[in-house]
């Protein structure tokens, strides 16, 4: 069949990241990809990576263990060299003073 893609889901192993929204993904090492952030009716600051080598999911940090990340989304993410960068994006809304913070 000349020009027929078929996709199909691979087994993934790992623990894999609940489905988000305005996260940003960047690929490092090329074939490492890095996702952080996001929202999903809630936002996300955690950071987790996929080796496309093996289909494997890890951690790298958690929501909770992530306190000097902001939770953000709509934002961009690159990646240089061994590093992930993060600009912009939006954060949670402070109904209080009525911004974003």
């Amino acid at each position: 069949m000349q020009g027929v893609l078929i996709f199909k889901k691979p087994h993934q192993t790992g623990f894999q990241p609940p489905g988000r929204a305005f996260g940003g993904v960047a690929c490092l090492n090329d074939h490492k990809y890095v996702l952080y952030a996001g929202s999903a009716g809630q936002l996300f600051n955690d950071v987790r990576a996929f080796e496309a080598e093996n289909y494997d999911w890890s951690v790298i940090k958690k929501d909770v263990d992530a306190k000097d990340l902001l939770s953000r989304y709509a934002h961009c993410v690159g990646g240089f060299s061994n590093y992930l960068v993060a600009f912009g994006g939006n954060g949670e809304y402070n109904q209080k003073t009525k911004h974003r913070q």
